[in-house]
């Protein structure tokens, strides 16, 4: 899935400011207080992944990590509203709660993880090491043991060139060992990882190298907790987005890519893809059943309860990229590029569920010359909206372009209701 750089801003408006009789020659200068800032919306934006809490199935926590700003959302009433626990200058890809303690949150950052003790009220920064990054990786916490943090990413072999990557903690993430796979190539990246809840020593592993301009991709599996690995898969030639182990059954997994969603029930030596047209870049077992499969996609969730031979196509409210879905026993919970959705009839429907996060990425906006309360934006990867409040409330209008974003947005000086719109990407 191509990644697209933006500029993340708030959408926001200034408050005034009062100032004071002017100061005598004498007195020394101060500088004005910074305006208040009062955010806008719409609320939603770029989730890059969830997670639930071990403790109750109301409880999760939201990432959105891109562009150099994270901020971590918190709900404890099953996603009817969100509080924000932090925020950090950091490019972070995903996060999770420890399997054994709700109070521990662990989030893999671009250089290594930040941890929480606290459900996220304060947190400690460990590093992976020199040359160690975690770019598009993924994260997982041994089910039983706390102490045992795995991640993936990339590991700098050489000036500009850099490995897929393996990395290990036995110590909570004070301190990393690193596998590299592929050492001598230009690039790459693992990008997918899953432990099997049954027997966390078999990990499945998934990413991509290049040597030039040719570019190939790998799966990987380990029986003895990422010591060593052997190559799997040789017949997925796609880049596998995500990665799932059934949660009594070591051998048998599944693997979805943007090209079809697969699965082997022999421990990965073979794999058959689905029947029909389901793709995901994330997967998810119902806990009640574990042959009712969730696939988070473009503005869709494919759902499968056969152990994912066949698949139903499922989009109705659902807006943005699929990054991440999780399956609790009353509720479905979507992440997107566009925010969250939360279906409780097993996928056929969706709702909004973000109330209170603000995390849009907004690189087009306009004022209405003739009408000051009549605002455009591109929310980006969501749609596009208008305002007739100066922003107080929102209207999503209907798409109207094919291309990835929309770039400039021209109102007519005369006329609020027509614009122009460049679009691109």
């Amino acid at each position: 899935m191509r990644r697209i750089g933006a500029i993340v801003i708030c959408l926001a408006i200034g408050m005034g400011l009062a100032f004071g009789a002017e100061a005598k020659a004498s007195a020394p200068q101060e500088r004005p207080a910074a305006p208040a800032w009062e955010a806008l919306g719409p609320e939603g934006g770029s989730i890059s992944a969830l997670t639930l809490s071990p403790s109750s199935p109301n409880e999760l926590m939201a990432l959105s990590g891109l562009a150099g700003f994270s901020q971590v959302f918190r709900t404890t009433n099953g996603a009817r509203s969100w509080e924000r626990r932090a925020t950090f200058d950091k490019t972070s890809w995903d996060l999770a709660f420890d399997p054994r303690d709700a109070n521990v949150l662990t989030i893999l950052t671009d250089t290594g993880i930040l941890k929480s003790l606290n459900k996220g009220t304060s947190w400690t920064e460990f590093a992976f090491g020199a040359k160690r990054f975690s770019a598009g990786g993924k994260l997982a916490v041994h089910p039983a043991d706390s102490d045992t943090i795995h991640a993936t990413g990339s590991y700098g072999v050489a000036t500009g060139k850099n490995c897929m990557a393996f990395y290990k903690s036995a110590d909570g993430g004070r301190t990393w060992t690193a596998v590299k796979f592929n050492a001598s190539s230009d690039s790459g990246a693992a990008t997918a990882l899953a432990v099997s809840p049954s027997r966390p020593s078999t990990l499945y592993l998934a990413g991509f190298f290049s040597t030039g301009i040719a570019v190939s991709y790998r799966m990987y599996k380990s029986v003895n907790g990422g010591a060593t690995w052997s190559v799997i898969g040789t017949e997925i030639a796609d880049q596998v987005n995500a990665l799932l182990v059934h949660p009594a059954n070591p051998d048998k997994a599944w693997a979805a890519t943007s090209w079809g969603i697969y699965r082997s029930d022999d421990g990965g030596r073979t794999w058959q893809r689905n029947d029909g047209f389901a793709f995901g870049n994330s997967l998810a077992v119902d806990p009640a059943n574990p042959n009712i499969l969730y696939a988070s996609y473009d503005k869709k969730c494919y759902k499968s309860i056969d152990g994912g031979v066949n698949w139903t196509e499922f989009v109705s409210g659902l807006f943005g990229t699929g990054t991440d879905i999780v399956v609790t026993a009353p509720a479905i919970y979507f992440g997107s590029t566009g925010g969250i959705y939360k279906s409780t009839n097993g996928g056929q429907t969706w709702t909004a569920a973000h109330s209170g996060i603000q995390a849009s990425i907004i690189p087009a906006l306009a004022v209405a010359p003739s009408s000051a309360g009549t605002v455009y934006i591109e929310f980006q990867a969501n749609g596009f909206y208008r305002s007739l409040s100066s922003g107080n409330s929102w209207q999503r209008l209907p798409d109207f372009y094919r291309c990835d974003k929309v770039l400039r947005i021209v109102v007519n000086p005369t006329n609020p209701d027509k614009l122009f719109i460049l679009a691109g990407g």
